[in-house]
């Protein structure tokens, strides 16, 4: 497929009729077009909390699956997808969403393919307005340049944008630099969607992850390299937890393939740092993840003059909130 073929916006229908609408109505127990009534007497916040749970399901990621499957084999390239799909409700009277592309609102890269699937009938008065994908480009580079606030980008969006009415069995793919938003619901239908995104296998996810916010339908080999923790709620971060510096190290270590065999904690109430002197004297680590430079005040001098004799045992010393790593590349 040619690269307009896969990223300019394009309208698409289900071979076998929308399984996963199919699916949601055995798990509701109704059929959509009598969802309105059915969830009418429930909040808002109450039906994301069931759709989603729906989502999770273990027998959900098969449905899903069947989707990317179909796709990357349409596609013929292989790829990499959103984790879990999004679920939208707009229910009449909603006021909608702002205009937006994704690597603006969520900081997506640019070659994101977008997939929004209507599991009801839309209506022009509750559907997605989309602008062209040759507008958008327009709309957006003028965004940047000149530092436009939001209104003016929801303005000059309001004025290009056209309604793409979908039926249940039909879906939209486009790209996520495509400018596209929700005007209030004027029906009285609600609508219920979801919506997820891929990625060609060696493109930019922009500030998401591979291997946390999306994965390999086909999983590669990874061969990870070990290393050790050291977390310390201390200096100007005493107020991060144990907990929060954890989370975050755990993520840095996925993102550049380590395995963290195991965690240390400095000691307290004390004027040095027995635990991280120890651990940098000892060097038996191929990397050592340390969660900020400033849980270690006054200590950075002595780890860049100990660089050298970590060099020689092949080790490195990260440091996840700066990412940075000593010694370095």
């Amino acid at each position: 497929m040619t690269y307009q073929e896969i990223y300019n916006t394009r309208k698409c229908s289900f071979e076998d009729g929308n399984f996963f609408a199919k699916y949601f109505e055995d798990k509701v127990g109704a059929r959509a077009e009598h969802w309105c009534q059915f969830f009418a007497n429930w909040s808002y916040q109450r039906v994301l909390n069931h759709f989603y749970k729906i989502i999770k399901d273990n027998e959900f990621h098969d449905i899903y699956k069947r989707m990317l499957l179909n796709i990357q084999d349409e596609l013929g390239q292989k790829i990499i997808y959103q984790k879990l799909p999004t679920f939208r409700y707009q229910p009449a009277g909603h006021p909608g969403t702002l205009f937006h592309s994704d690597n603006l609102t969520s900081g997506h890269g640019n070659n994101i393919i977008n997939f929004w699937i209507p599991l009801v009938n839309t209506n022009i008065n509750n559907t997605l307005h989309f602008v062209k994908d040759k507008l958008s480009k327009n709309i957006y580079r003028d965004f940047v340049t000149e530092r436009q606030p939001l209104a003016t980008l929801e303005k000059q969006c309001r004025s290009f944008a056209m309604p793409i009415v979908c039926k249940q069995n039909e879906y939209l793919r486009f790209s996520n630099n495509s400018l596209h938003g929700a005007l209030k619901n004027t029906s009285s239908s609600s609508r219920f969607s979801i919506d997820f995104r891929i990625l060609i296998d060696g493109e930019d996810p922009g500030i998401k992850k591979i291997g946390h916010d999306y994965f390999y339908l086909e999983p590669k080999l990874q061969v990870l390299s070990n290393g050790i923790s050291y977390i310390y709620s201390s200096g100007d971060l005493s107020h991060i937890s144990h907990e929060c510096q954890r989370r975050i190290v755990e993520e840095y270590a996925q993102s550049n393939g380590i395995k963290i065999n195991r965690e240390f904690a400095e000691f307290y109430n004390v004027d040095h740092y027995p635990v991280l002197h120890n651990l940098i004297e000892e060097n038996d680590f191929d990397n050592l993840i340390i969660f900020s430079e400033k849980c270690i005040p006054g200590k950075m001098s002595w780890i860049r003059n100990n660089s050298a004799s970590i060099a020689k045992n092949k080790s490195l010393i990260h440091f996840a909130f700066e990412n940075i790593k000593y010694p370095p590349a």
